[in-house]
């Protein structure tokens, strides 16, 4: 009988874990979205201050979120992933709302290669060696 117990207890301790991070955005606030009708102000009053803007477009707002599971010491997984892209004109009104989700994104590849420095390039003992007696240098008498 305990051995079942400690199979059901061992069981239950293996449950993922899950995080959200960011402000999720669901179907009812979206649906409040008037496209040609909004302000930023109006925008902002609805759902909060965007996740992020690009640095020299005030008029693309972007609203991210993200579920992560994970299962005990593996890596987290990502499960759902809510982009919600706003574009507004020249007057601050909302222009159009688009929603891009996790099969939209891509991995992106990290480059190897190095680029390359011009100039010396010392071994370690010429830098341990050419540092000795920079620093120690004894000065004149302080008055």
């Amino acid at each position: 009988m305990s051995l079942i117990a400690l199979g059901g207890l061992s069981l239950g301790a293996c449950e993922g874990r899950v995080a959200v991070h960011g402000n999720p955005i669901d179907a009812d606030e979206l649906a409040r979205l008037a496209p040609g009708k909004q302000s930023k102000a109006d925008v902002v009053g609805l759902l909060g201050s965007p996740s992020s803007t690009p640095p020299f477009d005030d008029n693309t707002w972007y609203y991210m979120s993200d579920r992560e599971s994970t299962l005990a010491f593996f890596a987290p997984e990502t499960v759902e992933r809510q982009v919600v892209v706003l574009l507004f004109d020249d007057q601050a009104v909302l222009g159009s709302v688009r929603l891009v989700g996790l099969e939209s994104g891509r991995e992106v590849e990290i480059v190897s290669r190095e680029t390359p420095s011009f100039g010396q390039s010392p071994t370690v003992i010429q830098q341990l060696l050419g540092n000795l007696g920079k620093f120690n240098k004894e000065e004149g008498p302080k008055r």
